[in-house]
């Protein structure tokens, strides 16, 4: 029996010689089973209407497969302790699940991948512990896409976690707290990996000193991120366009010690209102700040880029709009041949710009910034 499906588990059991029975509130099977594989109408008619828990414990079983459990509509538990060698969760193989309040996979800890759209739509589940499965090493692409309920994701221990797929977490609007400390191996947070997750308010990264990017989007509308502390990052290389656009509750973003961090994309703070403080201390490899990064954050009282003698460009509209600038320092930034236009537009506050030292920009740009003000016409 090692080679069963769940399609030869359903028939075994509607042939009446087997334990596991279609249009039954619980499913409880220790037969022997390699793979879980989907069974399209004939999951459906065992599972979707009636079944609630289905629990499922061998030690044989590795994979389950592509849609096994997609649209079960009713099921609200699993149990899958004790599949000790589960090493793969396939694409899509709890999506739509819409009533999945739990599954249990203690004991799982050989498991390695979690795909594509895996638990999509799945709007029930509220927690998801992986803190122990020290060998999971990806969370693909729209993983817990849409799990609205969900609250709490701890990957903390997952320490050969390399990469988390583009909006693997997207419109999860209940999640508050994600802990990914001791995953050190982590490089890379994907796009839109946390976008629009309204709560957000607790994100632990402490540890992930191996991460050198933070994708598109990756934290657009996290509307209740107040800090981001990135201080030990020493090998981040890209934030990436609209990384924490419209954070609109973050206050401070620190990223001194990001000694490698060269870039900082479009839009990337825009619209960051209540952002008083963004330290880039040490990033002295930055060369450019892009197209409106800093528009819109209305609370930035003070940039210092004194010194970054790689800045090449500060690009078009870059800090336009923010209006309680006073000071801007970028003295010493030898290498800087262009501020784009609109860089400071409205920024009804700014009294002091310090251009002293950087020898490859215009004289006439310069000058726009030094010359007094001109009386005005009668």
């Amino acid at each position: 029996m090692s080679n069963f499906t769940l399609k030869d588990l359903y028939e075994f059991s509607k042939s009446g010689s087997g334990s596991l029975l279609s249009h039954a509130d619980r499913v409880d099977t220790k037969m022997p089973c390699s793979t879980i594989e989907p069974m399209g109408g004939l999951l459906t008619s065992a599972l979707d209407e009636n079944t609630v828990h289905f629990i499922y414990r061998d030690s044989k079983l590795d994979t389950i497969s592509k849609g096994a459990f997609s649209k079960c509509t009713s099921l609200k538990t699993i149990d899958l302790s004790g599949c000790v060698k589960l090493t793969s969760i396939g694409e899509q193989a709890f999506s739509k699940c819409e009533k999945l309040e739990t599954i249990d996979l203690t004991g799982c800890e050989n498991l390695t991948s979690i795909e594509n759209d895996a638990f999509l739509g799945c709007t029930s589940l509220e927690t998801m512990t992986l803190s122990k499965f020290t060998k999971l090493l990806t969370i693909s692409t729209r993983a817990f896409y849409k799990c609205t309920s969900l609250k709490t994701i701890d990957l903390s221990g997952c320490e050969n976690l390399t990469s988390i797929g583009s909006g693997a977490f997207y419109k999860c609007t209940s999640l508050t707290t994600v802990l990914l400390s001791g995953c050190v191996k982590l490089t890379s947070i994907g796009e839109q990996t946390f976008k629009n997750c309204k709560k957000l308010n607790t994100i632990d990264l402490s540890g992930c000193e191996n991460l050198t990017s933070i994708e598109n989007d990756a934290f657009l509308g996290c509307t209740s991120l107040k800090t981001m502390t990135l201080s030990k990052f020493t090998k981040l290389l890209t934030i990436s366009t609209r990384a924490f656009s419209k954070c609109t509750s973050l206050e401070t973003i620190d990223l001194s010690g990001c000694e490698n961090l060269t870039s900082i994309g479009e839009q990337t703070f825009n619209n960051c209102r209540k952002l008083t403080t963004v330290d880039l201390s040490g990033c002295v490899k930055l060369t450019s700040i892009g197209e409106q990064t800093f528009f819109g954050c209305t609370s930035l009282e003070t940039m210092t880029l004194s010194n970054f003698t790689n800045l090449l460009t500060i690009s078009t509209r870059a800090f336009s709009h923010c209006t309680s600038l006073k000071t801007i320092d970028l003295s010493g930034c030898e290498n800087l041949t262009s501020i784009g236009s609109g860089a400071f537009y409205e920024c009804t506050s700014l009294t002091t710009v310090d251009l002293s030292g950087c020898i490859k920009l215009p004289k006439n740009l310069i000058m726009r910034f030094t010359l007094p003000a001109l009386p005005s016409t009668p």
